[in-house]
């Protein structure tokens, strides 16, 4: 069985290290699920990001800050890494030289607590535009159609005056729909 080295010359043998694992592509979340079924800690950051599918419409996606990369806490009274290493979807530990990569538990809390506050402000995040703005719709047949900004209804509808046949008709639509450019010009 593989042991972890003894890098922290001088250290507590009870301490908790965070190392840091390289996954195969696109298998870090079933990595995380493997690993935390078995009982081990593991640390993924998230990242909320908006994306468009193949209709143009906006998803909301949640992936990983890191992709193929987890932090992994391993108290180093009990450092057997070989079981780890040999788990489908697992690379191996990131390493320099014959060193293991060890990540700093206060750098874990530090991106723990960006994590936190990017997940939130994404969550309560509104479109930024001003009552009277021109903007212009995309999506669902509409293709650069110039519209006029009234107010957000909720996190994801807003309400535009469109002029439709000479009528200026109030519209409630998605949010992602609009923006401040045209797409084609």
């Amino acid at each position: 069985m593989e042991l972890a080295p003894c890098f922290l010359e001088g250290t507590n043998s009870d301490m908790d290290v965070w190392f840091v694992l390289f996954c195969k592509q696109r298998k870090d979340a079933a990595v995380e699920r493997n690993l935390v079924s078995k009982g081990h800690e593991i640390y993924r950051p998230l990242l909320r990001s908006q994306k468009r599918n193949k209709h143009g419409r906006s998803v909301e996606s949640i992936e990983s800050l890191f992709p193929r990369y987890l932090f992994l806490k391993v108290s180093l009274s009990n450092c057997v890494l070989e079981p780890i290493t040999h788990t489908p979807g697992v690379v191996g530990f990131v390493k320099f030289g014959d060193s293991y990569s060890v990540v700093d538990e206060s750098v874990i809390e530090d991106i723990k607590l960006c994590e936190v506050r990017h997940l939130m402000a994404e969550k309560n995040k509104k479109p930024d535009f001003a009552k009277g703005e021109t903007v212009y719709l995309n999506g669902d047949g509409f293709c650069d159609i110039k519209a006029t900004f009234v107010e957000t209804c909720s996190d994801r509808r807003v309400t535009v005056l469109l002029k439709i046949l000479g009528t200026i008709t109030k519209t409630v639509i998605p949010a992602d729909y609009i923006s401040k450019k045209q797409k084609l010009q």
